[in-house]
């Protein structure tokens, strides 16, 4: 699979020529899957946080964060480059997605 970096400019390049992601090729689609994945698996983190904050459930938040430092580490990351990598992941998916709305390549 591609590297991040590579994802990110490819899209950039993608969203900047106009051109939709479906139109741009088989590699770009993977690059659209590769970051739905990340944007949609940040998206779960991210609930694990609100449902903390929401229940304030005994030894939540030490579990919360423990289980970002060992989904940073599967990784072969910090735990502030996960939060990156989400933040980036997701900005660009709803960009992406927004480009489709506009085309209307979405069902």
């Amino acid at each position: 699979m591609a590297s991040w970096s590579f994802c990110r400019k490819s899209f950039a390049f993608v969203i900047l020529s106009g051109i939709t992601p479906f139109q741009a090729g088989a590699q770009d689609l993977q690059e659209v899957l590769a970051i739905a994945k990340i944007a949609g698996a940040c998206g779960i983190l991210d609930s694990a946080i609100t449902f903390q904050a929401s229940t304030k459930m005994s030894g939540g938040d030490e579990f919360v964060s423990r289980f970002y430092q060992v989904e940073a580490a599967r990784l072969g990351r910090s735990v502030e480059e996960l939060l990156k990598l989400c933040n980036d992941s997701i900005r660009i998916y709803d960009m992406l997605w927004a480009a489709s709305e506009e085309e209307g390549d979405m069902p």
